[in-house]
């Protein structure tokens, strides 16, 4: 666990990454049963997250402080179908939904319940700033944290969430997303990137982040080893397309750039992301490719679908949030609101 006195520099690089929502919220079945949808023979489909340390973003200082202090074992909770609006009326009622879940899950588990408790996010600290929707399950016996975090997924017809480990400077593979292709493959748009960003200014550029913000790049030799890094990333990166419509029903597809990290430092992560987001990206056949905001499904937070696309809708038994058909269900979730860095901006 990190040492008090890292509270600030951690509040710090929170800082330069934000989180914008805005999913759809319904209300949740009143079925009287409790009974938990079955994992998938091939377990429940992988939730992809852009964000670093995304569960954190928004909150208050002092509430970063607090839930970083509280001893494990404790994990991360994100409900599905939850925008973390009204959260002065809704927050009570998903505390209680959730710690029936783990006392149930405790029962069958053969588990001691322990004092389970769970925190709430807090309120945005920042004017339009988007409002956090993790909540911290805290004060749960070691196997039984073990067993809720194996499955991950956990949805009755009260409520379903998918919980995390308590990490607070993941780094996820998603860095951003592309439109403007025309007639492009996955190859073309992966090598377009690659091309961008070893071109030799932004090259420099990113390496003289790594240098700046990550102290594992520091003494003899640390530019280079810089270089090698951002280009390892330049390499490693492969593009997914959604498929997305537009207003009418035509094509509109949206192309999501995943990549291994040159570090393992948010703040350096970010500034090197949101450089990413301020270029554009030329093909040789397929035009110009220009960075369009993150979103995510307003089921379940995944970054690499649309609603209308979950997959967790297609499992047996499902007992969690279903599409309603909107005339336009296009990704409302984005990045860059409220911090003056205009429509694309990633921060």
């Amino acid at each position: 666990m990190p040492q008090a006195d890292d509270d600030d520099t951690f509040l710090e690089a929170l800082a330069v990454v934000t989180e914008s929502s805005s999913e759809a919220v319904r209300a949740p079945s009143r079925s009287p049963s409790l009974h938990f949808t079955p994992p998938p023979p091939d377990r429940f489909p992988k939730t992809h997250h852009g964000l670093p340390a995304e569960f954190m973003v928004n909150l208050h200082p002092d509430t970063v402080k607090a839930w970083r202090a509280i001893t494990h074992p404790k994990f991360f909770v994100q409900f599905f179908d939850y925008d973390g609006k009204d959260g002065t009326n809704r927050h009570s009622g998903l505390v209680k939904k959730l710690l029936k879940s783990l006392d149930i899950i405790a029962s069958h588990a053969g588990t001691p319940k322990t004092m389970l408790k769970a925190s709430p996010p807090s309120a945005p600290t920042l004017l339009n700033a988007s409002p956090p929707t993790a909540f911290l399950a805290y004060g749960v016996a070691q196997h039984l944290s073990d067993i809720i975090l194996a499955q991950q997924i956990w949805s009755v017809p009260q409520v379903t969430f998918e919980a995390f480990p308590y990490k607070c400077n993941v780094i996820h593979s998603i860095i951003l997303c592309l439109v403007g292709f025309i007639c492009p493959d996955e190859t073309t748009v992966a090598n377009s990137v690659t091309m961008a960003w070893l071109q030799s200014s932004p090259k420099e550029q990113m390496a003289d982040i790594l240098l700046a913000y990550d102290p594992n790049f520091s003494g003899e030799g640390a530019r280079l080893q810089a270089q090698n890094a951002i280009q390892s990333m330049a390499i490693s990166a492969c593009s997914k397309p959604l498929d997305f419509r537009a207003p009418g029903g035509g094509p509109a597809p949206r192309w999501n750039i995943y990549v291994t990290s040159p570090t393992s430092h948010i703040f350096a992560w970010s500034k090197i992301q949101l450089l990413t987001y301020q270029m554009t990206y030329p093909s040789i056949l397929s035009g110009t490719g220009s960075t369009h905001k993150l979103f995510s499904c307003m089921i379940c937070h995944s970054f690499n679908h649309p609603r209308g696309l979950c997959p967790f809708l297609g499992i047996q038994g499902w007992n969690g949030p279903q599409h309603l058909e909107h005339p336009n269900d296009f990704p409302m979730r984005g990045r860059g609101r409220g911090r003056g860095r205009g429509q694309y901006g990633p921060l």
